[in-house]
């Protein structure tokens, strides 16, 4: 499988080496070269990266034919709209891949697959502080801004300068399987994203090596809460509801229903401390019966409200 890496101005690096040295690894465990990498840039000159590091690509994007590119995201202060602008020769040369490359990306880099058109009509998800921007100048995106990370067809996306994470975890475990990717997991000893309160602490995607946790929480993230039950999950994985309650006990120690609350109450807190979402903007994204069911369970699992817990862990 041939990735491109994807270098260009103020592109952020650390993501596409810490990718490669996963799938290097995926490819010692495997005993074969089954992804290789190219690193590509619209052309050979120095690319200055984030932080003034220079790199250089080993060929032109659009030279190589590739299965996949994979777009890191860029340290910028400036506005959706100028960092488009500055970037129209980049996307451009994005938007003349062949229509079967998938295009992997994630944080802040997002919005230059964005703006090639291409995620048009598919799910994707982005870094939150450009959730409004993009979903004004994106319409026809279908943007799942609640979500960590979407894989819609061969579009992968995820939020977050740690985003590359979850990517490779998805290709490693659709390619190799699932068990290679637990063994990559463990032996790379792969960073657990901190969390800001201990109700939450062990409610997080990277952290579950189970192929079935990762399902539940991925339908979770992209379920309304109000249909949150044990027998729509049940359903979901063809299974009996005693058949999941079991297995959902078995590898995380709580039942199906906290498990799955949880899932959801961290996501409506994630967004009370990175947006200025109004508590009842959340309920109603989320997908709760009312605002009122909404604040207590929130109360009742964190110990704050929705503005208490804002004003005490807002970054």
């Amino acid at each position: 499988m041939k990735i491109g890496l994807l270098l260009y101005p103020n592109c952020m690096p650390a993501g596409l080496f810490a990718f490669a040295d996963l799938v290097e690894s995926a490819n010692k465990r495997f005993d074969r070269n089954f992804f290789e990498l190219f690193w590509v840039a619209t052309d050979l000159q120095p690319v200055q990266c984030s932080h003034g590091n220079i790199l250089t690509a080993q060929s032109r994007l659009g030279d190589d034919e590739l299965d996949a590119l994979l777009v890191p995201g860029l340290w910028s202060d400036d506005d959706i709209t100028t960092i488009i602008e500055r970037h129209q020769a980049l996307i451009a040369a994005i938007g003349r891949l062949e229509p079967n490359t998938a295009l992997w990306s994630y944080c802040t880099g997002v919005s230059l697959i964005a703006a090639t058109g291409r995620l048009s009509g598919y799910k994707a998800t982005i870094t939150w502080w450009m959730a409004e921007s993009v979903q004004q100048l994106f319409p026809t995106v279908d943007w799942q801004l609640s979500r960590t990370c979407v894989f819609d067809d061969h579009f992968y996306t995820a939020s977050g300068a740690n985003g590359y994470l979850p990517i490779c975890l998805e290709i490693i475990e659709r390619e190799l399987g699932e068990q290679i990717m637990r063994e990559i997991t463990k032996f790379m000893v792969l960073p657990r994203p901190e969390r800001g309160y201990l109700p939450f602490q062990s409610v997080d995607l990277v952290y579950l090596d189970d192929k079935l946790m990762r399902r539940v929480y991925l339908w979770v993230e992209n379920t309304p809460a109000r249909s949150l039950v044990n027998t729509n999950l049940a359903q979901y994985l063809n299974m009996s509801e005693r058949s999941v309650a079991r297995k959902v006990k078995e590898a995380i120690g709580q039942s199906c229903a906290k498990f799955m609350e949880q899932i959801k109450l961290n996501q409506a807190s994630e967004q009370l401390i990175l947006t200025s979402r109004s508590a009842q903007q959340v309920s109603d994204d989320l997908g709760y019966i009312d605002d009122t069911t909404f604040r207590r369970a929130f109360k009742r699992v964190t110990g704050f409200t929705p503005g208490q817990y804002r004003q005490k862990f807002k970054h």
